[in-house]
């Protein structure tokens, strides 16, 4: 899933480096891209793999409990 992201970055370095298309927004985006890996990565593992899936709803849960048991 992470290579989608990659992929937008890589394109566009690509016209850029090859002279077919750049702008200064581009050169831009590029970076942002690869930034959005670094955020993306923790969600995307969390996710695909079950036991640390299994552990945040099982906190979430915990924690969603305790909170409508305060509140009664």
């Amino acid at each position: 899933m992470l290579p989608i992201f990659y992929s937008g970055a890589v394109i566009s370095y690509a016209t850029c480096f090859f002279e077919i298309m750049c702008s200064p927004m581009q050169e831009h985006l590029m970076l942002e891209w690869v930034s959005c890996i670094a955020l993306f990565a923790p969600l995307i593992t969390i996710y695909c793999m079950k036991p640390y899936k299994d552990f945040v709803v099982s906190i979430a849960r915990c924690h969603m409990f305790t909170l409508r048991k305060n509140n009664r």
